[in-house]
């Protein structure tokens, strides 16, 4: 079977993603008026034909079937996958899997609503640019919300999940990003306060309000192409389904959440210590977040996964024990939780020089690009069979950015 077409996804940047480099570049304002959905791509074979096909997970035959119902769900059975780690880096993630036909079909985005180094007008301009280019090729988004700001003394993170959840200071950042959604008109997954952890960022009780409170402004501007996604991080706490003071410590409600989703970069999050042979808390904590989203009736995501703890270089001896303790055992997971819809590879080096890049190892990308020909993954050429897929071309009206202080503009 020849090489599939990778499908790159969203999800990425977050306490790790995030931290790595954005190779974003600025691009001409799009003419609105000019911008238009591609033609659908061909049909792949059907369900029933890939039925009958070698899969680590079996792959239903018949009509498509959406367990959950939610927003941009793939056909049960299925999996849409994604590699990449920045908006304008899919050529060199098709490039690690040797198919120059290859095109991805996602763009990621991330941004922070609180005070910043470059002014907020530009920065919500740059990202209505990019967003709007990538929807007009047909892509999947995702826009990430950090909820946080900038000492610009000191330059470190300062949540704002306090301030959004009592008060309206931030609100008209939230609209902007929100329009910058709306006009793009494609699929968009909005991971908000991705990667909720314990005190050190987030606060309990008021992060799950913050993120209630975007949601509703979001569907006060009439936001109609957009899943929310919780998203929690393995390396947190597991304290994601605790209840104090009659609310939810974390948890923002079924009515404002899409997806779960999941970042998983050690590998004892998602398999047994060989060394032991039995669970790790991690292990132990992720399996009950999956259970939690069954509980709940949504599908989940691994909105952010990399190897980097392995740290990939180029020799071949290496990579093929960086596949047995990583690789192996994360596709192994994906194919034993069906509830598991959705991943994100990040393929990056991390500031810190850890890598997660499979082009650094040629032994790792011809292996991930067999993994990918698995009935089991959805790519470019199956987005027709996410549900509610498409939902429609860019909005021809521009997005308004407002002057600080000035009152939501009219649609």
């Amino acid at each position: 079977m020849p090489a599939r077409a990778v499908l790159s996804l969203l999800l990425l940047v977050t306490a790790g993603c995030s931290h790595a480099t954005n190779n974003w570049s600025w691009r001409r304002p799009v003419q609105h008026d000019q911008v238009a959905l591609p033609a659908p791509p061909a049909p792949r074979p059907g369900t029933a034909a890939l039925a009958e096909a070698g899969t680590r997970r079996p792959v239903l035959a018949g009509p498509p079937s959406y367990r959950y119902g939610a927003r941009f769900e793939p056909p049960d059975g299925r999996m849409l996958q994604g590699l990449g780690s920045w908006s304008d880096g899919h050529d060199e993630d098709l490039a690690a899997l040797g198919e120059p036909a290859e095109e991805s079909a996602a763009a990621l985005f991330s941004l922070s609503i609180g005070d910043w180094l470059r002014p907020w007008e530009s920065q919500v301009e740059r990202l209505r640019e990019q967003m709007l280019a990538q929807a007009r090729l047909g892509r999947v988004l995702q826009l990430e919300i950090e909820l946080k700001g900038i000492d610009r003394e000191t330059r470190a993170d300062i949540p704002l999940d306090v301030e959004v959840a009592r008060g309206d200071g931030h609100d008209d950042h939230l609209r902007d990003l929100a329009r910058v959604v709306r006009d793009a008109a494609a699929p968009t997954f909005v991971r908000i306060g991705f990667e909720f952890p314990g005190d050190w960022s987030y606060t309990p009780i008021e992060y799950p309000r913050a993120f209630r409170h975007v949601v509703e402004l979001f569907r006060e501007e009439g936001v109609e192409n957009a899943a929310f996604v919780w998203c929690w991080g393995s390396s947190a706490p597991g304290d994601f389904d605790q209840r104090e003071q009659d609310a939810w410590r974390w948890y923002p409600g079924d009515d404002v959440v899409d997806w779960f989703g999941i970042d998983l970069f050690d590998p004892v999050a998602f398999a047994a210590a060989p060394e032991y042979g039995k669970r790790s808390a991690k292990l132990e904590n992720t399996l009950h977040f999956l259970d939690m989203a069954q509980q709940h009736g949504k599908p989940v995501m691994v909105s952010e996964c990399s190897a980097v703890l392995v740290d990939i270089t180029p020799d071949e001896q290496d990579g093929r024990r960086d596949w047995d303790a990583w690789f192996e055992p994360f596709f192994a997971f994906l194919a034993e939780n069906p509830g598991i819809k959705a991943f994100q590879y990040c393929n990056t080096t991390w500031k810190a020089g850890q890598d997660g890049d499979i082009a650094h190892n040629a032994l790792i990308a011809a292996r991930y690009a067999r993994e990918m020909e698995d009935p089991l993954y959805l790519h470019r050429a199956d987005l027709h069979l996410l549900r509610g897929w498409p939902v429609g071309a860019p909005s021809a009206a521009a997005t308004t950015v407002r002057a600080p202080g000035a009152g939501a503009p009219t649609p």
